[in-house]
């Protein structure tokens, strides 16, 4: 982060931003005049400023051991007591990392927010959990309820001392209320110029609403870029102060013709590019809510069903029997809350994600001769061959992910990657 480290030497990234200059592989391949010019320094002085910057950037080496042994005596990984979910990413959420709940409006991405903000004031006690909320998402009553439920009656015997460590883990959640990306930029900017907090999860909730209120406002190339700052602020901020970072993203629902109904994430491809994980809630046909892990660098694609309770997301117990129909015990006073939510086919998301990507690697490899003859094919000769390209990925998809839809095995989450 060139912005972030100049600020550390004392001096203004405005003027190297307006010439376009905004990482330090570009600040090398611009002349050194060029740049003392813009900087209005001497060229020795500039040398001197640019080994420093080199210094801040370029990480050091260290040794696979002492990376090891560093996870061990201090845990990087937040449980999120979703055991498919701790088990897939080794251990739960990776500190450090921008983790992205994506789904329908109330599907459950706020209580999972809560229930995370929760859980990290628990483990971690003498820590700040920033919150940027957008709309009415976040209840406090809510919070307290979650916190008293997740607290051992065994460890706190009295009234007295349940309800003191609620109001404990309360005042560690901060609520701080934004409704455009320019204020939430200013709150971040602010945190990253002053890292002498304690601030261990930052949670904005929910993103997908604060770039909608922005764009009223402003162009689509301002937002996105706007957005992309935004990005890359948390990335700096999980970084600096090793906290867990997770924002909340809008998804639709997608239907086309002979193709499974899948759910799409809002903000965009450069958006998607930016976020370490991709947790997907949406309703499927078999369970009335399930989660999938649709991307991450650490885990295979898994899924199982879920349900809210008084302690947050739990999962789903009760399976569906062989004609389809669920046990009538599964359903209780929530059946109302979900009933109305937009239903996808089963993993018609993680099918419709690798078809994209594979429909993307043939793309690249077609000329403008092949893209003039595509332009000129009936839609109903496009509309066969998006689902046959649909039925193909169906082998593949049961080879590289793995559906756990209720497993209390060790080995079956990494059944069927490879190697494992």
């Amino acid at each position: 982060m060139l912005r972030h480290v100049l600020a550390q030497e004392g001096v203004a990234a405005t003027a190297l931003e307006a010439k376009g200059i905004r990482s330090f592989k570009r600040l090398v391949q611009v002349s050194e005049m060029e740049v003392a010019q813009i900087l209005d320094v001497s060229t020795t002085e500039l040398e001197h400023l640019v080994a420093r910057i080199a210094l801040r950037s370029c990480p050091k080496p260290t040794l696979a051991f002492d990376m090891f042994m560093s996870s061990v005596n201090s845990p990087s990984s937040l449980r999120t007591t979703l055991a498919e979910l701790d088990k897939g990413m080794y251990g739960g959420l990776p500190c450090g990392a921008i983790t992205e709940l994506a789904g329908v409006s109330g599907i459950g991405k706020s209580q999972f927010c809560m229930q995370l903000a929760v859980l990290c004031a628990i483990e971690f006690p003498d820590t700040t959990i920033l919150y940027f909320n957008s709309g009415q998402n976040v209840s406090a009553k809510r919070i307290c309820e979650m916190a008293r439920a997740r607290l051992s009656p065994m460890a706190y015997t009295t009234e007295a001392a349940l309800c003191a460590k609620v109001s404990s883990i309360a005042q560690h959640i901060r609520l701080v209320p934004v409704s455009t990306l320019d204020e939430l930029q200013t709150h971040l900017d602010g945190l990253a110029a002053d890292l002498t907090g304690s601030c261990k999860m930052i949670l904005v909730d929910s993103l997908a609403s604060l770039a909608q209120e922005s764009g009223l406002e402003m162009s689509l190339a301002k937002r996105q870029m706007l957005l992309m700052n935004v990005a890359s602020n948390l990335k700096y901020l999980a970084a600096a102060y090793e906290a867990f970072v997770v924002v909340t993203n809008h998804a639709t629902t997608k239907h086309h013709d002979g193709a499974p109904a899948y759910s799409h994430p809002a903000l965009g491809v450069a958006w998607a590019h930016s976020i370490t994980i991709r947790i997907i809630l949406e309703r499927t046909t078999s369970f009335s809510r399930t989660l999938t892990i649709l991307k991450s660098s650490m885990s295979p694609h898994i899924s199982f069903p879920f349900e809210i309770q008084r302690q947050g997301l739990v999962m789903l117990a009760t399976t569906r029997d062989d004609d389809g129909d669920a046990d009538e015990d599964a359903f209780d006073e929530d059946m109302l809350s979900w009933a109305d939510l937009p239903v996808v086919d089963d993993h018609g998301t993680l099918l419709a994600s690798q078809s994209q990507r594979s429909l993307g690697d043939e793309d690249e490899d077609k000329d403008e001769d092949e893209d003039g003859d595509m332009a000129a094919v009936k839609p109903s000769e496009t509309a066969a061959t998006s689902n046959a390209a649909s039925r193909s990925n169906v082998s593949v998809m049961d080879t590289m992910f793995d559906i756990v839809p209720d497993s209390d095995e060790d080995g079956d989450a990494w059944a069927s990657v490879p190697g494992w």
